[in-house]
């Protein structure tokens, strides 16, 4: 397991490669998208229930990650920009931890992963980038880090309770993921898959841990009807 000395410096390095990538992206004014869900945030934060009183085609996070950004950082259009730019440095960061647990010692080359990641998103134009597929990547890839440690040694031997509560965690992420956009709910299959090819001799986990996906999709229809009224809609 790497030193966690060099997991953090790889992991604020990551986020400053990041920040420093996407800094003029606060400048970029709203594209017709950021505008939709900037008023369906507003509005919900005025007392609306999204899918009852103000109509969205997307998943409930969208909406909120709007009104979020108008909470912390003003009703004005940099608000989303900001969010948008400590997200994606939060996705970048975790994304140079990842791949320095894949490959131990590589400091180098986990901060040129975030670089290059803040690199091509931000060649985006401004109606691109603060968009449900951005927004999605963060938990993707936080799900991706919990398999990876999940089967990684801990102290010279492999730990299945953190395997398992690793596998429990990605599959939630996965769910949230879904609350940003509904097609990727095609990661759950996936998941399935890896599941049965990792835990082959472990049948009893590989079922715990997919009852643990099943829930990850329960609690995203399930915060639609509770959080914001959305069985409506469905």
């Amino acid at each position: 397991e790497p030193p966690r000395l060099s997991s953090t410096l790889v992991f604020a390095s990551g986020a400053l490669a990041s920040l420093l990538i996407g800094l003029a992206s606060l400048t970029y004014p709203f594209g017709h998208d950021q505008a939709i869900y900037a008023h369906i945030g507003a509005s919900v934060l005025e007392g609306d229930v999204l899918y009852r009183d103000i109509f969205s085609l997307k998943p409930p996070f969208t909406a909120a990650v709007h009104a979020l950004a108008q909470i912390l950082f003003g009703h004005t259009m940099t608000a989303i920009r900001i969010f948008d730019l400590l997200w994606m440095g939060l996705n970048c960061a975790l994304i140079a931890v990842l791949v320095f647990r894949i490959f131990p010692g590589r400091r180098f080359v986990s901060i040129l992963a975030a670089f290059f990641l803040a690199h091509f998103y931000y060649t985006f134009d401004h109606w691109q980038i603060a968009q449900s597929d951005g927004w999605a990547n963060l938990p993707l890839s936080f799900a991706m880090f919990l398999i990876i440690r999940g089967y990684g040694p801990a102290n010279g031997k492999t730990s299945s309770r953190r395997e398992t509560a690793c596998w429990a965690g990605a599959a939630a992420s996965i769910g949230c993921a879904l609350m940003f956009k509904y097609t990727f709910v095609g990661f759950i299959p996936i998941l399935f898959l890896a599941l049965a090819i990792l835990n082959r001799k472990k049948p009893r986990r590989a079922v715990w841990t997919g009852a643990s996906a099943l829930a990850g999709l329960l609690f995203f229809f399930g915060a639609l009807a509770s959080l914001f009224g959305g069985w409506g809609a469905l």
